[in-house]
């Protein structure tokens, strides 16, 4: 299975332990038409999978020394893509008419959970992913979260991050002290 995710993504970057159940039906007489008419449904289950350029041990560190809003979005910006996390996943996926589709794949954390919704065009190979990670470490009346979403091919696409509930967090914080 790594395999397969390394030549379809071109990405290195995540390694674990993955259990995948698939049922998928098709029929065509090249690629294209293969993949335009495939139904299926895919459940994964996964532990100690490692995703290199997602640490999230480092936005808990940079949000808990940050003394101002504005420290939150540059350290995590600092942090989050320098380093690791082991997660352990369990969803499922939806295939239908060219499209994979997942409405939720748990990624927990030993500290932070998180749900990752989106679907993927298999062509053009394309992606449109977003994940809510929420840190329950945090003491906090509500726990704080995250969002990243990505756009665009697994090679080259555009990623966004929205820190505003971390940032919510730490101003709360300064202002009870």
């Amino acid at each position: 299975m790594q395999e397969l995710l390394k030549s379809l993504t071109t990405r290195e970057n995540i390694n674990g332990q993955v259990s995948v159940s698939l049922a998928l039906s098709s029929s065509g007489v090249n690629y294209l038409s293969w993949v335009s008419q495939a139904e299926g449904k895919m459940v994964l289950i996964g532990r100690n999978i490692a995703v290199q350029g997602i640490n999230m041990q480092g936005v808990i560190d940079g949000v808990s020394v940050s003394r101002t809003s504005s420290d939150v979005l540059n350290s995590v910006n600092r942090a989050i893509f320098n380093g690791s996390t082991v997660f352990s996943i369990d969803g499922n996926l939806n295939i239908k008419n060219g499209m994979i589709r997942t409405p939720g794949i748990g990624l927990r954390s030993a500290t932070t959970s998180g749900n990752l919704v989106g679907e993927l065009r298999m062509v053009p190979w394309t992606m449109e992913l977003s994940t809510v990670f929420q840190f329950p470490s945090m003491t906090s009346v509500t726990v704080p979260t995250m969002m990243i979403q990505y756009s665009g091919t697994p090679d080259g696409g555009e990623l966004k991050t929205d820190t505003s509930s971390l940032e919510s967090f730490v101003a709360k914080r300064i202002i009870s002290q």
